[in-house]
């Protein structure tokens, strides 16, 4: 765990166990365990959104509030991130999970992803208070940009556009 702490662990965690689903439970008490939802949103010219946060190209997600469905926080987090508004999910995707140090806590956060469309190609609007320099629509063709600098679960997620 020190390597997590310490920002030197660039890969993936493997947890092997007889018991996986014990396993995990075990492991989420020792850290703190928070969900957030987001978007892989698509447009109507077959471009997909992403936003330029703290240094990296993501995708808007964001944490629930208290007694908020998972796929509404998705929605409210694109429309807050990005100023667009969804108009429909699709489908949900596989969830994401990634170790972070927040306020001296080791915490565990668990992504739930849904693949949406909205209309048109809305213009784009910053959430620069949660740290987001820019907001571009890319196409499939042009991920490569976006893989160059991202997080290997957003990778993951972009990926999913190909096979679907």
């Amino acid at each position: 765990m020190a390597d997590v702490v310490t920002g030197n662990l660039h890969s993936s965690l493997w947890l092997k166990s007889n018991e996986p689903a014990k396993a995990f439970k075990n492991l989420c008490k020792k850290l703190t365990y928070i969900e957030a939802a987001g978007g892989l949103v698509k447009n109507e010219f077959d471009e997909y959104l992403t936003i330029f946060r703290l240094g990296k190209w993501d995708l808007p997600k964001g944490k629930l509030e208290d007694g908020e469905e998972i796929p509404e926080c998705a929605v409210r987090e694109v429309k807050e991130e990005c100023g667009v508004t969804v108009a429909r999910i699709i489908e949900e995707l596989p969830s994401s999970y990634h170790v972070y140090v927040f306020k001296d806590q080791l915490t565990l956060k668990r992504t739930y992803w849904f693949s949406m469309e909205c209309l048109g190609r809305p213009e784009l609007t910053p959430q620069t208070e949660e740290d987001i320099a820019e907001v571009r629509w890319v196409k499939k063709d042009d991920f490569a940009l976006i893989y160059e600098n991202t997080y290997p679960a957003i990778m993951d997620v972009l990926s999913l556009v190909s096979i679907r």
